[in-house]
């Protein structure tokens, strides 16, 4: 079974769009938790962070792309 830590969403979100791919404590977040804070944002119909936390899930967890962490969007 996996821990999930309970994050804000919305410090995912802050933290990932001004390119910090990790939380407070310097952990780098999971595609788990990133996806669990999209899955609350279209809950809550806030579509522009989803596709902000998207795009970063399609370039962070890229095989072909090496998994780099990118800055940028």
């Amino acid at each position: 079974m996996i821990k999930l830590n309970l994050i804000n969403p919305e410090e995912i979100y802050q933290s990932i769009s001004k390119g910090n791919p990790f939380n407070r404590n310097l952990k780098l977040f999971t595609k788990l938790e990133v996806e669990s804070a999209i899955r609350q944002f279209i809950s809550s119909e806030e579509y522009e962070k989803c596709s902000i936390l998207q795009k970063f899930i399609d370039k962070r967890f890229n095989h072909e792309l090496g998994y780099s962490s990118p800055v940028t969007f």
